[in-house]
Order: structure tokens, then sequence, then C-alpha cells
């Protein structure tokens, strides 16, 4: 079928966690008077999976719409159009060769320069024996009006020489920007090969209208391709409002490179398998074993005859011994051989089978196919014919005497053998064909090799003269997908991790605005995202260790997705602080980040402690602690302050003996749980201190223990 070029242009991504699902797009004009047509798309990448490769006909649904009946997949090269820039652009060599010319010029002036500097006047030799001779004053005066004005000259023309070193380097930097923008748009070289798609669109009702125009949406999937999450978060001088980017370490390999598109980053692996569970009946009655499943069937006999009347019509029989043989298993009527006359008797495996077991690895993956040789019932062996004599008289020998009966040693019964697995490339049913009618195999599905496959689908649209058939076409194809598994399993950068899902739910992620991926294997931070934040600044003090105050800022979720565990950089007032790790936080969770230090609130603790007589008859000893904590806000705006404190917790074996009573709290105080530990006895503040403000906070509790015992250790808790 003939079939014209089209161009088509990547229009979004789906990046996965390997690999990525790319679409895009093409627009068409058609006639609406044939009723069938094909068109090309070329410039495919290498690397593009033929089975995931779909094509959509984009438009409003009707029973007149053009729609896509087949699509097929080649190597070749894409034809030149006098639309596009030659792959080797003379403007881009004669720049280089401009600036090789300058870069020359230069270094000799230069070394010309380096030399004259060299040069010098001999000086008059005196001595205290004799006058100095006399010495021509003209020549020396010459001499040195050469050098400068020697000098002078070469200096302008270092000068001019750098200067048009600096314009031939900015022009050739201007072109190979250009050229690097374009490299996607441009006629590719003989030797440059690629993907070709042929596509055939058909309208049900052709008719003598104008011509139409459709776009053609394509989708195929790529390996070779991955992400990692990363964070940065941006507050004002206060750290009361904010930004939170989400950007992400983008890196492909696949061959292609993505200009503008739009791209939207997933934590779903599409090449995972999953089965569907299975809900079993449930019969009343006897129980029975579950049959046993068999992955592969014996074609149905009786193929010959279906090409009888072909044959007879046409005048071209075929042999039936050159079609495969269907096999057969052997009689059950026959005696098993005595060696194994108690084992089951397992028929003889189909060659295809046994081709299907020498394959290498068996594949687990999607739409594995378990083919299992098939195994007769088990059943006695069937009881020998008697021996009659062959001497005369036709009567039968009489039986041998019966020998005494002694019981065989129990045979060990043999392992099963194991069960043969598809391979993976017999599963590809893309590259499945049924010869022609007078070829030999016919009736049978074949398998072709992919050079095979490539220059049918050529062949079969009229474009055989595009087809790469050399070897170095398909080396180059095994290179290209070498290098994007090669990729993937490259380590990720130092701090990031790679997505995972969430409690077995998958979320995407789509950026704001066009993004360019280069195709160089290397990884590049992109910003997918901004959304604003409040939040909200507390500063958090733990004096009975330390007199310093951490501040801390806790910002709400702001996307409709969890925020994935990846590191997150602080910018406060447009300064960069520091860099943290961000553990998964749900959606609407908090963040809660640590900003260090801060200098401008100041913390003093200070503990009273004495020992008095308790009780009715003072047979019990009081052990009262008294803490007075004092914190100053020098900041220039208010503070939220949280002071943590502990209280002695009784051990369970002297719960009966000793008491801890809280009685003077000021202000009141309330318990403290860590999420991440396990704490007893934790108390804490929370208050509000205005900008240059002082506040007191006080607590006293006191130890009852009886009077003839004391705490180990003394009774002074606190000090």
């Amino acid at each position: 079928m003939p079939s014209r070029d089209v161009a088509s242009t990547v229009r979004a991504v789906t990046l996965y966690r390997r690999g990525a699902l790319v679409e895009r797009e093409a627009v068409v004009e058609v006639d609406r008077t044939d009723a069938s047509f094909g068109i090309r798309l070329s410039g495919l990448p290498l690397t593009l999976d033929d089975a995931s490769l779909r094509v959509e006909v984009v438009g409003p649904a009707s029973e007149d719409a053009v729609v896509a009946r087949e699509i097929r997949v080649t190597l070749a090269v894409p034809p030149s159009d006098p639309a596009l820039p030659p792959p080797n652009d003379e403007v881009l060599l004669t720049a280089r060769l401009d600036r090789a010319t300058a870069e020359r010029n230069v270094a000799d002036y230069e070394r010309l320069r380096s030399q004259l500097d060299e040069l010098s006047i001999a000086h008059r030799t005196t001595t205290e024996e004799s006058p100095p001779l006399p010495s021509p004053t003209g020549a020396r005066w010459a001499a040195l009006t050469f050098g400068l004005r020697r000098a002078a000259a070469l200096d302008e023309r270092i000068a001019t020489a750098r200067q048009r070193l600096f314009e031939a380097t900015e022009r050739l930097n201007v072109l190979e920007e250009r050229r690097r923008i374009a490299s996607d748009h441009r006629n590719a070289r003989p030797d440059e090969v690629r993907k070709t798609a042929f596509v055939v669109l058909e309208w049900p009702r052709p008719s003598r209208g104008t011509d139409a125009r459709i776009v053609l949406r394509l989708q195929y999937f790529v390996p070779g391709a991955r992400w990692a999450p990363a964070y940065v978060i941006r507050l004002d001088g206060d750290m009361r409002r904010g930004v939170l980017e989400l950007r992400a370490l983008v890196g492909q390999q696949t061959g292609e490179n993505w200009r503008g598109v739009i791209l939207t980053l997933s934590t779903a692996d599409p090449q995972s398998w999953s089965d569907l569970p299975e809900l079993k009946a449930k019969k009343i009655g006897r129980t029975q074993s579950e049959p046993k499943r068999v992955g592969w069937r014996d074609a149905p006999g009786g193929l010959e005859a279906l090409f009888h009347d072909y044959d007879r019509a046409f005048g071209k029989p075929i042999s039936p011994n050159r079609a495969l043989p269907r096999p057969r298993p052997p009689s059950p009527s026959l005696p098993p051989p005595p060696s194994s006359a108690a084992a089951p008797q397992a028929f003889a495996a189909p060659p295809q089978m046994l081709e299907l077991a020498r394959q290498g690895p068996p594949w687990s993956g999607p739409g594995a196919l378990a083919a299992v040789a098939v195994v007769a019932p088990t059943s006695p062996p069937a009881p020998a014919a008697r021996r009659r004599s062959t001497s005369g008289g036709g009567h039968p020998s009489p039986p041998p005497a019966a020998a005494p009966i002694q019981q065989a040693p129990a045979e060990p019964t043999p392992p099963p053998p194991p069960e043969p697995t598809a391979a993976r490339k017999m599963l590809d049913y893309g590259r499945l064909r049924l010869p022609e009618s007078d070829s030999e195999g016919r009736g049978a599905l074949r398998r072709l090799d992919p050079q095979a496959l490539y220059r049918h689908n050529a062949s079969a649209f009229g474009s055989d003269r595009w087809i790469a058939g050399d070897r170095g076409a398909f080396a180059r194809l095994d290179q290209a997908e070498s290098e994007a598994r090669s990729f993937e399993h490259m380590a990720i950068p130092v701090g990031h991790l790679w997505p995972t899902s969430d409690e077995g739910f998958d979320y995407a992620y789509d950026a704001d605005a066009p993004i360019d991926v280069e195709s160089d294997g290397q990884y590049h931070a992109l910003a997918i995202r901004r959304d604003a934040v409040e939040s909200r600044p507390r500063f958090i003090a733990v004096p009975r260790a330390s007199q310093d105050v951490f501040r801390t800022v806790a910002v709400q979720n702001p996307l409709p997705a969890p925020l994935l565990p990846g590191p997150i950089d602080v910018y406060v007032d447009g300064a960069f602080w520091l860099t943290s790790d961000l553990a998964l936080t749900p959606t609407g969770g908090r963040i809660e980040l640590g900003l260090g230090v801060e200098q401008g609130i100041r913390i003093a603790r200070n503990v009273e402690f004495r020992e008095e007589a308790a009780g009715m008859l003072r047979r019990q000893q009081a052990l009262v602690h008294a803490i007075a904590i004092e914190v100053r806000n020098n900041l220039r705006q208010s503070a939220t302050v949280e002071v943590r404190e502990r209280v002695p917790v009784l051990a369970t074996q002297h719960a009966d003996e000793a008491t801890v009573t809280e009685t003077t709290i000021d202000p009141a105080w309330v318990e403290y749980e860590p999420k991440h530990e396990k704490l007893e006895g934790g108390r804490r503040w929370i208050v509000e201190i205005a900008p240059g403000d002082r506040r007191t906070l006080k607590a006293t509790w006191v130890v009852t223990i009886p009077g003839h015992l004391e705490v180990g250790g003394g009774n002074r808790r606190e000090s």
C-alpha cells in the first residue's frame, strides 16, 4: 500500500519508576475520496517497545470518522526534508575553523612578543684600570626605537587577535546552541537508523467532500528513564509564609530529546504483573482433588483437510510430510517397561514444547505461559497373554509351576520432571505470522525474527528502499537497548531516594509548565510545581539538658498527594540555611523542619531543693524540688516557645512506699509523649512571649519516702 511521510512531535511524557510512556501527535491532511490510505511516522526512538505502540484518532466521534485499522513498526532511515537543516552544517564548520584560526593567530603573536622581550642591548663594560671604550650611541638608540615600535605593533595585533577570538567563540557558541535546540528537527545521516511506524487509516463511508484534517496520537513505552523526588522550601524573614517547590532529578537515555513536553511523574511500575484474585467455588459433597492445569493443548487434527479445496483449485498440492507432524501419545494398551511398571506413564512431549524447554531460563513476567507435559492416569499393567504351544495339537501348554511369592522391594518414587516454561521471546505474539497457503508449514503460526519482521512490514507498505537491512542497523538497535537498560541500573545520586508506593497506592505529579529533558544519560534538577504555604515557627528548649533554644517550622502538605522521602533545601529570606531529609508525609500531613539554634532567645534554669518531715507522726521525708525557668525573647517578633521538662516516676515495686506530688505549677503545663520514643513523666509549657519581654515558668513537686529510706544516688534529684 502506498504511504506518505507525516511529521510528529512529542507532546506529553509520563515518567514511571523505570521507563516512560511517550505521547506523540501528528496532524494529517487526508482526502475523503480514498477509502483507505497509509502514512509513515518516522523519527521514533530505537528503544521503542513495539508491543506497546498504540494509535488513536483524536476528534469527534461519528459514523463517518476515520479509523485506524493497522499499525506496524520497522527500522528505517528517515528521508531528507528540504525544510530541515542538513546533518552537517557548513556554517557551523566554518565557525569552528574561524575560531581555530583566531586561536592560532593569538598564540603566534604572543610568541613573537615573548621573543622580543628576550632581546636586550649589552651594557658597556667598566674596569678600574682603563676607561670604557667608545659606544655607538646611534646604533643603540636605533635598536631601542625598533624594539619599542615592534612591541607596540605586536601589542596592537595581539589585542585585535584576541577580539577576533572572542567574537569567533561567541559566534560558535550561538551556532552550537541553535544546533543543540534543533537537534531533533534536522535531516538524518545515512547511518542514523530510527524506527518508523506505518499506520493504515480508512473511511467507513468515502465521499467526495473536501479534504479533512485529523490528529493522530501515538503512545509507546521506552526504557531508560528514571526520576527521584526533591524539595525546596522558601520562607520569608518572619518564617510565617513561604513557597514549597516540588523538584525532581530526571534523567533519560531513551534516544530522543523531550522538548516542551507536559511531564507527569508517577510512582507506579507499568511492567509489574499482578494476578486477579480467583474465587473458588464451594460445593457440597465428597472432596475431589482439583484438576491439574495444563498450559499447552495439542492442535486439532485434520489440518491438511482444510487445504484440499485450495490444492484442487490451484493445483499446488503440498506434501503432508512437509508440515509439522502432530504428536500422538502411546497406546495405553501396551504394557509399560519392566523397570517402571508401577510408575505413571508420561506421554512424549511434542517437539514444540521441547523447543520451549530448551530456550534458556524460564520467564515469569506478564503473560507467562506455563507449559506442562500431559501425564496419563495411573493404572495397573495389562495382564500378559497366555503362551500357546507351537509344537502341534493346538492345545495350550501347561502353566509353569508356581514360584514362592516374594515381596519386591519398594522402589523410590522418582521426582517429577520440571515443567517446561515458555521463554519470553515465544510470548511475543506481535511477531507471529501465518504462512501463505502454498508455502511450507501452512496453517500454523510462525514467529518471525526481528530482521524478517521489519523487512516484511516495510515491504507491505512499498518502502523497501527505507529498510536498513545491514548488520550495522541491528547492531545499533541492540546498542541503544543496552544503553537504556544500563541507565536504569545506575546508582542514585547521593542524598536522594527512588520513588515508592505508599501502602500499595501510587500517585502522579503533574508539572506546572512544559519541560525539556535531554537524552544524555545525566540527571537534571527540574522544578515540577510551586505551592504557597503558611508556616508556624516554634522554638523548643529542654533546659534540663541544654541552654540552647532550637527553632522549628511546621508546614502543612499543600499537594493532593503525599510527599515522598527525599532531600529538602531550606531558604529563609532568600538565604540558604540548610539541607534536611524529608520523611513520607501523607496528604494534609504536617512537615516539621529543624532550623538550628536561635540566638535571639535566652533561657536560664534555677533549681531549689529541701528536705522536710512529713506525715502525721513525722515518720516520712518530703523531698521538695522547685524549679524556675526564665525565658527572654530578644527577637523583633513574638515567639511561641515550648519548654520541656520531666518529673520523677516511681518504679512499680516502690509504688506503695513512695509518692510523687506536683504542687505548684505556674503556668499550667501538659503531659508530653513523643511519637517515636517512650518517655514517662514528660511535661511541657507552651507560652507566647512578646518581643523584648521575658517570662518565668515555675514548677514544684514533692517526692515522699519513708523516713528510714533514701533515694538511690541521693535524695536530690535536680541540680
